[in-house]
């Protein structure tokens, strides 16, 4: 168990190019979290909801620092063909920044087609001014051809001003 300590502490001071990073402190002002448990197939062409649109609102308590949201999604895929990738897209309606890292982040490739596999992902958007609601909309899709996911989760943090 050591050498694997190590070697991650290795990886991880890798001279390799990385995103830019975002570091999170403090405790959210309230969280939101849904569930759905009902198997929904989904394309290239033809997106799904992940979710039902959720409105969350930035309390006006927030004062002029606004608010930052952040979102986690957690889903189960499967049935993913071959040389594809399954990809989630959070789409955050009204002002402050754009979603970050990517509003659209592919998560998975083909999988097998009876076992599910599970991926999991974190979206940002900050900036969003106090006493505003803005729609969170979870979507699944892929690069091309076809998949299916299973059990998600979300969870939506809400956070006063810029962290």
């Amino acid at each position: 168990m050591g050498v694997l300590l190590i070697t991650g502490s290795v990886l991880l001071m890798s001279s390799t190019p990385r995103a830019a990073e975002t570091v999170f402190a403090g405790v959210p002002i309230y969280s939101i979290q849904k569930t759905e448990d009902t198997g929904t197939d989904f394309s290239a062409t033809v997106p799904a909801n992940a979710f039902t649109a959720t409105a969350v609102p930035c309390p006006a308590s927030a004062g002029s620092a606004g608010c930052t949201f952040r979102v986690s999604v957690v889903s189960q895929f499967r049935a993913l063909e071959p040389d594809n990738a399954a990809a989630l897209k959070v789409i955050i309606n009204g002002p402050g920044t754009p979603v970050m890292p990517s509003a659209i982040i592919q998560v998975a490739s083909a999988s097998d087609p009876l076992f599910y596999s599970t991926h999991s992902f974190q979206w940002v958007k900050r900036n969003i001014p106090a006493g505003t609601i803005q729609t969170v909309t979870v979507q699944l899709g892929m690069t091309s051809g076809s998949g299916s996911a299973g059990a998600r989760t979300m969870s939506i943090d809400v956070f006063s001003g810029l962290l």
